[in-house]
């Protein structure tokens, strides 16, 4: 992944982030919505299935670890 301005590059792509973030969301009906990438790390927003925003994920992206927002 690279930004507009190609400032930096990634290990994970966004998909591949997004994706590791939505397999470690274990609550029924939450699903992981956009995400960003800042410093190192991927964060993306957790809804519930009402559309409201419950919680953040991070995903490391030189590890893939994951920790709340």
């Amino acid at each position: 992944y690279t930004d507009e301005e190609n400032l930096y590059s990634t290990n994970l792509s966004y998909s591949e982030a997004q994706s590791i973030a939505a397999s470690s969301t274990l609550e029924p009906g939450c699903y992981v919505g956009g995400g960003e990438y800042s410093y190192g790390v991927w964060y993306f927003t957790v809804y519930d299935q009402d559309g409201n925003a419950v919680d953040s994920i991070s995903v490391s992206d030189s590890s893939g670890a994951t920790g709340r927002g």
